[in-house]
Order: C-alpha cells, then structure tokens, then sequence
C-alpha cells in the first residue's frame, strides 16, 4: 500500500516510574502494573474518538481525527494516572506530546515529521506534563486555548530551530511560579543568576532544569533546617525560567530559603 497524506493528531503518551517499579517489585509484578496502566490510558483515547496505533515499551502512540480530540483525551489519560493509587508506595505518572498536522498514513502506522515532533514533545515534557505544537494550540477554539501556557521556543532534538510549545494545564490548580516570560530580543540569549544567602549562581548553559533542598543529590544545596530534602525546582522552557515549590510545606507556608534572582543578556 502506498504512503497516504493525512492530516491527524499524532499523541504520545509515555508511563514513567516503571524503572523503580522492577526494582522492587520485579519484572512480572512491574510489567503487569505497566500494562494496566496503558490499558487505562488505551481506552481513554478510545473514548475520545482516537486510535492506538502502537505500544513501545512504557508508552503508547495514537492517532486522533482533530486536536480537540487528542487534546480531551490527553487530559482525561494525565487525570487518570494522577489519580490512581500508588503501587507498592510508588507512583507512577505520565508524560504527553501532541502534534496536528500532515503526516503519512501505511498500513495503519504514521511517518514524517509531524509523528517525530510528538514523539520529541513527550520526551521533552516532565512526570504529568502535557506538551504541544503551535500548529496544535491554533487549530484549537480559543475558549480551550485559556488552558494553555505558552512555553515560546523550544530546543528539539533534530531541530535546526526551536519549536514553539504549549503545555496543557490539565489541573484544576497549578502551583507553578512563572518567573520570567519575556521574548529575548532575536539572537539574544536570557540568564538567570540566583543569590540563595551569601552564594550566588548562575543557572548552566548546559541544564533544562535544576533542583534545591537538602538531599545530597540536589544540585544546589540548602543549609536552612527549614528547607524540605526536595525543596523546589528551576526549569528552563525556552526564554523563561519556571520555579515549582516540592516543598512539604508547600508555595506560601512556613520559612522559605532567602532567595533573590536576576536576568542578564
């Protein structure tokens, strides 16, 4: 059969979590939670007018006729993980890509760009993230794009230019900080430099995120007995730099790390 020119939504949905999984449940008991899980999320994107085109190991990829589609059913496969109860004390959780546009449809399966994209999308995205294009988020009614956080430019792997991405704010609630979302004049790159009490840092070049508290294995430690062993995050999406609070006190209780931040070109 010949390659056919469709337009579709092409979702990736990866369960993450299964490496700690086998470790302590081993390989039959982890390989039975991992299934179930992708038969939830299967069956999510059933009910959404979709079609599970494969299983690669821990994830699934499928087709939908609209963004609408794949979009509803992203939401519905992020809540569902969520809301599932731990397995043996660890939770699992879920990462998603999107992206509509052409694509070439063989004997079911799907090929081009469009399908890489999606799949880089869900590997750019973070534990019970959902990402998209801006082809996407404009194909979209306006009334569901209140739903979205615009990321700007984006670093995809096999890219020559940096994708525009939107992630889906599937929550009822988010905890997210935004500190910076201001578009960088072009060939112009933003730095964050962070004062925590007497030391002061720059975030690396090199790093998309960076984590803060007391556990040993945090790239920038914490002195303050106050501060959680997992105490927050920076990330960097493009030319902003997000911070989200793991703390166990959580944004707005109890004493927080003295903390000042600057932006230089």
């Amino acid at each position: 059969m010949t390659l056919q020119s469709k337009q579709v939504a092409i979702c990736f949905a990866a369960v993450t979590g299964g490496t700690l999984l086998y470790q302590n449940l081993g390989d039959s008991a982890a390989l039975l939670a991992i299934k179930k899980h992708l038969e939830m999320l299967s069956n999510a994107i059933v009910a959404n007018n979709g079609r599970v085109v494969k299983t690669i190991g821990d994830g699934i990829m499928a087709a939908f006729p609209t963004a609408i589609n794949a979009i509803d059913a992203s939401r519905s496969m992020a809540v569902i993980v969520d809301t599932h109860p731990k397995i043996s004390g660890i939770k699992l959780s879920v990462r998603i890509g999107i992206h509509y546009g052409h694509v070439l449809e063989q004997n079911g399966d799907f090929w081009g760009d469009g399908v890489n994209v999606a799949a880089r999308l869900s590997g750019l995205a973070k534990d019970g993230e959902v990402f998209m294009s801006r082809d996407t988020a404009d194909a979209i009614p306006q009334k569901m794009q209140r739903h979205l956080r615009d990321l700007s430019g984006l670093s995809i792997k096999g890219k020559q230019f940096d994708l525009h991405v939107y992630q889906l704010l599937w929550r009822e609630s988010d905890d997210t900080t935004t500190i910076s979302h201001k578009q960088s004049p072009a060939g112009s790159k933003l730095k964050l430099q962070l004062t925590i009490s007497d030391k002061s840092f720059r975030f690396p070049d090199e790093s998309g995120v960076i984590t803060l508290g007391r556990d040993p294995s945090a790239d920038v430690q914490l002195r303050e007995s106050s501060a959680s062993r997992r105490h927050a995050k920076i990330e960097r999406r493009g030319c902003a730099y997000y911070l989200s609070d793991e703390s166990t006190n959580g944004i707005g209780t109890g004493r927080r790390p003295h903390c000042h931040h600057r932006y230089s070109r």
